[in-house]
């Protein structure tokens, strides 16, 4: 069996993301109360419908300092994401009951590799380990 491709890579994290997403938007939509939370957290949406059911990563680069070395990741402590789990944790809790909301929690506060990053950021650290592991003569011919 081959090594699937970047692009292949690419398009399975994608996918994946966003039928994530796409099952959480829908699970808040359940509930017309939490709908109404979307409006309400900081920097809110100006319509609800438009979430798509991402949550922001746990972790997050921090800041380019002289303290903080040069990639460094700190936790991501924005409103936005608090607000966001605490939704999504009482759906849970509603639809599947207090452990399921629990395990749901415990798993989105760890900081495992595909923690609900973005498309776009997983992507972007799928590049980085392939680019760790690809030999630099194959690395000159793309």
């Amino acid at each position: 069996m081959s090594r699937p491709s970047f692009t292949e890579t690419r398009e399975a994290i994608e996918a994946a993301a966003k039928k994530e997403h796409a099952e959480r938007r829908e699970l808040v939509f359940k509930y017309p109360d939490l709908v109404a939370r979307l409006g309400r957290l900081p920097w809110a949406f100006s319509r609800p419908e438009i979430w798509t059911g991402y949550i922001p990563p746990l972790m997050v680069e921090g800041p380019h300092d002289p303290k903080t070395p040069r990639g460094a990741w700190i936790r991501n402590t924005s409103p936005q994401r608090i607000h966001l789990v605490a939704i999504v944790r009482e759906a849970y809790a509603r639809t599947w009951g207090e452990d399921t909301a629990r395990a749901w929690l415990e798993e989105i506060n760890t900081n495992r590799w595909t923690n609900d990053w973005s498309p776009h950021d997983a992507l972007g650290r799928a590049a980085k380990v392939l680019d760790r592991h690809t030999p630099d003569w194959a690395k000159e011919r793309s």
